[in-house]
């Protein structure tokens, strides 16, 4: 972490393992999944570029596991307040409509989680662009007008494209394409209206999925 700041780099650490809601049928938060948040809070905090933390959503849409995914965020955010460490944001991931998951049914999410006093501080979006994301390119929908416009209507807490730019071969590197040229998108005048940034997948290299830039 240190060697991440003094390079002037943030890090935004997804708290949870999908195994944490996968073990019961209906969902839960305990204080298994509550201990294993906290370790890592612990070690990320002290640290001035830990630029906030996230809470994966594994539920394809499936609306009775929220109050979970929301009392880990407010939870998280709690506990922060209980050790007086500094006010680090807690947030969630989405992912976009497809065909298990309507559009509507991601707003109603979203509405979910960005309500009340417990609300998430920030949203790291995920749209289904093609399967995983490699298909989004300059001539992708708009994002003013697109589902980070829709978002930015419904709640003002910051968004952000979670992930962007994977390998459009993910087992040949020499057939990797990728030219990044939806970046502009993000910051122009329409993205930057809607978006507070993206995050391009992935930094490290993984023997698979290998969409990594750095060996």
């Amino acid at each position: 972490m240190k060697a991440f700041a003094d390079a002037n780099i943030y890090v935004l650490a997804n708290l949870n393992q999908d195994f944490i809601w996968a073990k019961s049928n209906d969902g839960q938060w305990n204080t298994s999944g509550f201990d294993q948040f906290t370790r890592a809070i612990d070690l990320l905090s002290p640290y001035t570029n830990t630029l906030g933390f996230v809470i994966s959503d594994p539920t394809l849409g499936n609306a009775k596991y929220w109050p979970f995914q929301k009392a880990a965020v407010r939870d998280a955010k709690q506990y922060m307040q209980n050790k007086r460490y500094r006010d680090i944001p807690v947030g969630f991931t989405i992912d976009g409509p497809d065909r298990l998951t309507g559009e509507e049914l991601v707003l109603a999410e979203i509405d979910f989680m960005t309500c009340d006093q417990h609300r998430a501080d920030l949203l790291a979006f995920m749209p289904s662009y093609g399967g995983n994301n490699c298909q989004l390119d300059d001539n992708a929908e708009p994002l003013k007008y697109g589902m980070p416009g829709k978002i930015y209507t419904r709640t003002q807490i910051p968004t952000f494209i979670a992930q962007y730019g994977c390998s459009t071969d993910r087992f040949n590197e020499k057939l990797d394409k990728r030219n990044y040229t939806i970046v502009q998108s993000f910051y122009n005048k329409g993205g930057s209206e809607v978006l507070s940034g993206a995050i391009a997948y992935e930094y490290f290299q993984r023997e698979n999925p290998d969409y990594g830039k750095s060996k």
